[in-house]
């Protein structure tokens, strides 16, 4: 069975899917819209531009009209953890990254060609964290199509630590930019359309220097309601036998495809503090 679909984006520009629709019966338990277009996507994860369209199913007798599904911005997550300590003016960062839905779809793109993955995912990391340095990186799931994929991998990041009045500065998270990326203009005349919704979870322990104490933490930030959902918090501990610890969480999730341009400077808003959160520093000072 075939389902077409016909949708507009931002007003100017019309795609036509076509997806393989396989109907609920026995060990299917429900309706399954498959996108066989899709080169690097898990079977299961349809494509943000084919979710929620009304579809035209023809069976060869006959013909439905079906709504494709829409996901969760949850199917379609980057978990970022990490172990970083201060080295001189340099964050050493081991890390584990691991990706679905969209996000190992488009991991997989990259990274299709094994010979320049290192090279490719140092381009990555070095627009989170300039001037980093890649090294023992090791990739699972790269080269199949499983609902999962992701890599394990050291940065060293001269620079990211800074001395500023006595102080010591450091992020060992990276940026959203989302005013940049999303808001940037200051007013709009139509709808802001999200290409692809997604969910971010960042969660990085530092190591705290022995000779060092901790002197401020980035404030903690919760906005939760139908457009947005953000949390970021940094606690200490636990500590390790000899050092303290600081753990810093983030999570982002944009819950909305499209933001009403009645509300873009509402969401605009939100961008700005979110932004404002995320570039907030670990200060410490020597004992």
């Amino acid at each position: 069975m075939y389902a077409g679909s016909t949708t507009w984006r931002n007003w100017r520009r019309c795609y036509h899917d076509w997806t393989t629709y396989v109907p609920a019966q026995k060990g299917v338990e429900k309706p399954i819209f498959i996108d066989g277009t899709s080169q690097y996507g898990n079977m299961l994860y349809l494509p943000d531009r084919d979710q929620g369209l009304r579809t035209l199913v023809l069976d060869g007798s006959g013909h439905e009209f079906v709504e494709t599904p829409l996901l969760d911005p949850e199917s379609s997550t980057l978990d970022f953890r990490s172990d970083a300590r201060i080295a001189g003016d340099s964050l050493v960062i081991e890390a584990h990254e691991k990706w679905s839905g969209w996000f190992a779809s488009w991991f997989r793109s990259r990274l299709n060609v094994e010979g320049k993955r290192n090279e490719e995912l140092t381009k990555e990391m070095n627009y989170r964290f300039p001037g980093a340095r890649l090294s023992n990186s090791a990739f699972d799931g790269i080269d199949n199509l499983g609902s999962v994929a992701g890599v394990t991998f050291r940065l060293d990041i001269t620079g990211r630590v800074r001395s500023e009045g006595g102080t010591l500065r450091v992020n060992p998270l990276w940026p959203s930019n989302l005013v940049r990326r999303m808001a940037h203009k200051p007013d709009r005349h139509y709808d802001l359309f999200m290409v692809y919704r997604t969910n971010m979870t960042l969660v990085s322990k530092l190591v705290i220097p022995e000779a060092y104490k901790i002197i401020t933490l980035p404030r903690s930030l919760k906005i939760d309601n139908d457009l947005v959902c953000f949390r970021q918090e940094c606690v200490v501990g636990p500590a390790t036998p000899d050092l303290a610890t600081v753990t810093c969480t983030r999570k982002l999730t944009v819950k909305k495809r499209i933001i009403p341009i009645e509300r873009y400077h509402e969401f605009r808003k939100i961008c700005r503090s979110i932004d404002e959160a995320e570039a907030q520093d670990i200060v410490l000072r020597p004992l």
